[in-house]
């Protein structure tokens, strides 16, 4: 079997190499774009977990501001305290008349 080699013309030849050169600048492109997406995936576990965090706290202290109020009320009764004076002030109900 006889082999022929034909020499394609130098602008056939720039534009295979400009087309190669595409695809290396889109698979380059690619996977930055596959390492941004990796990057904030990341970041975004770590802020969802944080946020967690935060409700579970804001859950907790919730709790806790329940527990702290009603040992008050068994201690003082039911009334508005007062955050600067620490005065409670208590409706107090009038008693029936006879």
């Amino acid at each position: 079997m006889a082999i022929k080699q034909v020499k394609i013309a130098d602008e056939e030849l720039n534009a295979i190499r400009q087309v190669r050169a595409k695809y290396e600048q889109i698979m380059f492109q690619l996977g930055q774009t596959d390492i941004q997406i990796h990057d904030t995936e990341r970041i975004l576990k770590e802020l969802e977990s944080r946020r967690k965090e935060h409700y579970d706290n804001y859950t907790q202290t919730q709790n806790d501001e329940k527990n702290l109020f009603d040992n008050l009320s068994k201690k003082y009764g039911v009334g508005s305290i007062n955050i600067d004076s620490g005065i409670i002030t208590q409706e107090i109900p009038d008693e029936p008349t006879k």
